[in-house]
């Protein structure tokens, strides 16, 4: 897989995510980093996954992602308009150490970025209300946004 590697930063005392950038770009100086803070050790880096959700949106760790249901119907998928836009869970992208990839609670991302149907809604730093306190992995996600 060739992806392009890319960054994004959340500065906790400014509540600011930076635009995505490359480590090429940071190196040539060419990428200012929230008001000139890219030495801050709080600065939280959160890696682009190389994938992108159903409008075309990259898709970076600490990502808050919509998942609809898909219907299966005569050995196809219907189109999640089709169906009402079904919501099938809000949970966010993070990193496994276990599994060595991406993962939306205990599935992986690749497998479901491929079925189109994931949409990005903000990121546990700026909007962290918007995981549901029902979500099994949410000490994880506190314990991620505890870090800022």
């Amino acid at each position: 897989m060739n992806r392009e590697m890319k960054f994004r930063v959340w500065n906790p005392r400014l509540k600011q995510m930076s635009e995505p950038f490359t480590l090429q770009s940071l190196i040539t100086a060419e990428v200012a980093l929230l008001h000139k803070s890219h030495c801050d050790e709080s600065l939280v880096w959160r890696e682009y996954t190389g994938l992108k959700d159903k409008n075309s949106t990259e898709i970076y760790e600490g990502d808050i992602v919509r998942e609809y249901r898909i219907g299966i119907g005569c050995g196809s998928l219907e189109k999640y308009e089709e169906i009402g836009k079904q919501v099938r869970r809000i949970a966010p992208v993070l990193w496994s150490d276990e599994e060595l990839c991406f993962m939306v609670d205990d599935t992986r991302l690749g497998v479901l970025s491929g079925w189109g149907n994931l949409e990005v809604v903000s990121n546990i730093y700026e909007h962290p209300n918007l995981i549901p306190a029902t979500d099994t992995t949410m000490g994880t996600r506190h314990s991620l946004v505890d870090k800022c």
